[in-house]
């Protein structure tokens, strides 16, 4: 008999691992859920998977950010195996093994749900609609015209950018981009917890970019809810410097 069980990842990062034991599992932010992801982007109950007629379904539990089965927003649906759900900035997928491995692992960011913006969401459903075996749905959430590469590395013809939390798409032309409150920097940004410089993007040798950061333990900088002093960066990342967050995309 098969076992119906989840992978939950970040930036393709396992979290944790769980097998579906419960007719009912419930999927949320606080402690009592039966499966934890505490992060600010995910309700306090946003979704639960159950059983309904012989067959395994997910259900919105009315979530601020809205929960999403291959692309596209649901109240309620099916689950087959190989979908790829996503939740806040987490993807899930569903599947079905003789044996599964399990792990469980929490994260903890804080209190009070924050709101994922458009371009945010978008983001991570056109990285959602990449990681798909194949496409199953019909109309997709995420824009057409996006030109988020599939794989790593960065495209020779195209330099990256930051999607910043107002929308505005800042490009990274410089192998030493500098981010802070001197007038200098190349994304000039304001804070109390903001340094001068605050971090530096640099372009490495074989294509790729690292965050170097300035901050110190007050004033940290964050890569997906993490701080961090240096880390090669992947598309999609989130970094929070001060109140300000925004997206690393190639």
């Amino acid at each position: 008999m098969k076992i119906p069980f989840v992978t939950i990842t970040l930036n393709s990062r396992v979290l944790e691992k769980r097998e579906l034991d419960k007719e009912e599992t419930v999927i949320g932010r606080i402690q009592e859920n039966d499966i934890m992801i505490d992060n600010l982007a995910v309700s306090r109950r946003h979704a639960k998977i159950h059983m309904k007629d012989g067959k395994v379904v997910i259900k919105d539990l009315g979530s601020a950010n809205g929960t999403f089965v291959n692309g596209l927003q649901i109240d309620e649906a099916e689950l087959k195996s190989g979908d790829i759900i996503l939740i806040g900035k987490h993807m899930i997928k569903f599947s079905e093994e003789e044996s599964p491995t399990v792990k469980s692992l929490a994260f903890r960011y804080g209190e009070g749900t924050v709101m994922v913006d458009a371009k945010t969401q978008e983001k991570f459903l056109e990285k959602l609609k990449n990681e798909l075996p194949s496409p199953k749905a019909t109309k997709p959430v995420i824009s057409e015209s996006s030109t988020v590469p599939k794989t790593g590395g960065l495209p020779s013809f195209k330099a990256p950018k930051l999607i910043l939390d107002d929308g505005k798409e800042i490009e990274i032309n410089n192998d030493f981009f500098k981010i802070g409150k001197n007038s200098d920097s190349n994304l000039k940004i304001d804070g109390l917890f903001v340094k001068s410089p605050h971090a530096k993007i640099i372009k490495r040798t074989d294509g790729t970019y690292r965050i170097l950061s300035m901050g110190s333990f007050l004033r940290p900088t964050k890569v997906n809810g993490s701080k961090v002093k240096q880390q090669i960066l992947q598309d999609g990342d989130i970094i929070r410097i001060g109140k300000h967050e925004m997206i690393f995309a190639l």
